[in-house]
């Protein structure tokens, strides 16, 4: 079975089913609000296992940059950026990297 994009070229599923498309791994980012002991929180959340990191706000950076920071410091690289209603999400390729921090 195979989908022909055009006369030259066919396309095969690959082995989970899906249409030769690449894979990326997202990252959602959650805006929290100051608590009376804490002020304005970034937390990341790694959606392929639902490991997550919290960021204290910095003030001399906009959130998305300080995640793309974070995760660069983390050996993950960013490629691409997505926004859903009020949620915002980063992609990258990289499956290995990022050790969880309790």
């Amino acid at each position: 079975m195979f989908l022909e994009q055009n006369s030259s070229k066919k396309i095969y599923p690959n082995k989970i089913g899906s249409w030769d498309i690449p894979q990326y791994r997202i990252f959602e980012l959650r805006y929290l609000s100051p608590s009376n002991t804490k002020g304005y929180r970034l937390k990341i959340i790694d959606e392929r296992n639902g490991h997550s990191q919290t960021l204290n706000d910095d003030k001399n950076k906009n959130s998305i940059d300080q995640a793309v920071q974070f995760l660069k410091s983390e050996r993950v690289e960013i490629i691409g950026y997505s926004a859903i209603g009020e949620s915002d999400y980063l992609l990258s390729k990289d499956f290995s990297n990022w050790t969880y921090k309790e």
